[in-house]
């Protein structure tokens, strides 16, 4: 399985492929078939940035059968989905701070990221699957206050989205 990392060596930003304990260099996104720099960097030297830089941020909501079950939801029968703004990416070992206004309950939940490497609407689902490059881990933080804090008007984008979230 080849490990893609984006990272910062020298002062510019880079994809690479961890090989030991360091980073094949490659000029280019993974998924657009970037061309190897033939130069492996020291892990240690690079600074490790959030993996991608997606155009838009989707996370299902209520997909976990079993935790629809416990919370008394109902299963759906179509995905629901928020988006998250992309600024809310955080790189790896950053600082996940609510806004200094926010005083509420925050929770971090741990979620499987897919990275969908090619531009797709309206498939099949084999074509879906055929668009995927890979998975990632994901922290999706949420201000949980803020989610409900108008009864008329559920705040999924403004609960999750703050900066670093």
């Amino acid at each position: 399985m080849t490990k893609w990392v984006r990272c910062e060596a020298d002062g510019a930003v880079f994809y690479g492929v961890l090989e030991g304990d360091g980073v094949a260099l490659h000029d280019g996104a993974p998924w657009a078939k970037p061309l190897s720099l033939g130069r492996i960097v020291a892990l240690k030297s690079v600074r490790l940035l959030a993996p991608v830089q997606p155009a838009t941020f989707v996370g299902l909501w209520n997909n976990f059968h079993a935790a629809a079950a416990k919370a008394g939801n109902a299963i759906p029968t179509t995905p629901l989905y928020f988006l998250k703004a992309t600024g809310s990416i955080a790189n790896p070992e950053a600082e996940i701070a609510p806004p200094a206004s926010y005083v509420g309950r925050t929770l971090y939940e741990g979620e499987l990221g897919v990275v969908i490497g090619a531009v797709c609407r309206n498939v099949d689902e084999a074509a879906a699957e055929a668009a995927i490059f890979g998975y990632t881990c994901v922290n999706d933080v949420t201000a949980l206050d803020l989610l409900s804090a108008d009864a008329s008007f559920a705040q999924w984008a403004r609960a999750k989205s703050c900066d670093g979230f």
